[in-house]
């Protein structure tokens, strides 16, 4: 009898047991299906928002299948290709968000490893395309909250914004890419991003209720005005068109241009061949993905206030992280910065060039050279 009370129990605690998970797993399914819900409703508001793209030579690509994701259904939420690049778009419904030294937080939580693979993603698609020439600059990766105005931050790589930003964060960059580059550039991203395909071999049952659309009416205080979606495709629009090699190079030339080395690199090639363009993206690509300043030195003492300007159109996002100077005035600068004086004697200098030129026949590079001492 003691025994059959005893099995009882068990068997009572085991019922117990299995309704109070059974119920834990409803509860769940019912969060991830909140969650599901609310993130489609958010994403296809934000699509709406960069819907007037499509007038100006932009093509939006929403819900496409995350490339390498072991992950089944990953997605991406929206892919945008047109004259300013390309912009990968991830919507987040998120609420009490805070940007604080370079990290995005939910309430006190920190959330910047969220973006992480967005991030990854769009490192990713940059070399993707390099093959055909586009700059890295040209590909964007972009977080946009849900519901919010007025933000515009960055943790990492990633950009941040307010949904109601997202038009004109699109189009500020202006028309960087020509209709045959988009072209281009849009073959590879169809490739790159399939269509999602849900599979219809899993069936998963959502215990009742699920969240449904909410049926009170939109605010129209939080849609944008005619007037703002004007100016925002307007602004881009407007912007005067950049130089070709700012956003597009030699295939060749664009993956030099993100290449890691192991040490000191040197790039050799004849006047015109596009060195100094390359070194250009060079710095821009450092200096989107470090936390330092990027240096670009030269030997023309006139040149660095050229490249400057010209890296300030390219690159305007990441200009203030690339100093431009000769090597003089670097060299100059670090010994004053050390207290050592300096005082340029022209004649002793003239008086050395003139030694070493004198013995140039004695071997070594002016040995060989067919230049002449005032060249």
């Amino acid at each position: 009898m003691a025994a059959a009370g005893a099995s009882a129990r068990e068997e009572a605690f085991r019922q117990q047991a299995l309704a109070e998970a059974h119920e834990q797993a409803a509860a769940e399914a019912r969060d991830a299906a909140a969650r599901y819900g609310l993130a489609g409703i958010t994403e296809s508001r934000v699509a709406g928002v960069l819907a007037p793209l499509a007038a100006v030579g932009y093509t939006l690509l929403p819900d496409r299948a995350w490339p390498g994701s072991r992950r089944s259904g990953a997605q991406v939420d929206l892919i945008v290709v047109g004259p300013s690049g390309v912009h990968i778009v991830d919507t987040k419904a998120w609420k009490e968000v805070s940007i604080r030294g370079g990290r995005i937080f939910r309430g006190q939580a920190d959330v910047s490893d969220d973006l992480a693979n967005m991030a990854d993603l769009a490192h990713n698609t940059e070399a993707l395309l390099a093959e055909v020439g586009l700059g890295a600059l040209e590909v964007h990766a972009v977080a946009v909250l849900a519901g919010h105005r007025g933000i515009k931050e960055k943790v990492g790589p990633v950009t941040v914004i307010g949904e109601h930003d997202a038009l004109r964060h699109v189009t500020s960059p202006g028309a960087r890419l020509t209709s045959h580059q988009i072209d281009l550039v849009l073959r590879r991203v169809l490739d790159h991003f399939p269509v999602l395909r849900t599979s219809s071999a899993i069936d998963v049952a959502v215990p009742e209720p699920v969240l449904t659309r909410p049926t009170d009416p939109v605010d129209a205080a939080e849609l944008m005005t005619a007037e703002e979606v004007n100016a925002a495709l307007l602004d881009g629009v407007l912007e005067a068109p950049i130089e070709k090699w700012m956003s597009f190079l030699d295939p060749a030339q664009a993956k030099l241009a993100r290449r890691s080395f192991n040490g000191p690199a040197r790039i050799r090639g004849s006047a015109g061949t596009g060195k100094t363009v390359v070194g250009l993206h060079r710095a821009a690509y450092l200096a989107r993905g470090g936390q330092g300043k990027v240096l670009f030195t030269t030997f023309v003492k006139t040149l660095p206030v050229v490249l400057e300007n010209l890296f300030g159109r390219m690159a305007p996002e990441v200009a203030h992280q690339v100093e431009f100077t000769s090597i003089h005035k670097l060299a100059l600068g670090i010994l004053r910065d050390r207290g050592a004086s300096v005082r340029i004697d022209p004649k002793a200098a003239d008086a050395a060039f003139s030694e070493a030129w004198a013995g140039r026949g004695e071997g070594g590079a002016l040995g060989s050279s067919r230049m002449s001492s005032d060249y």
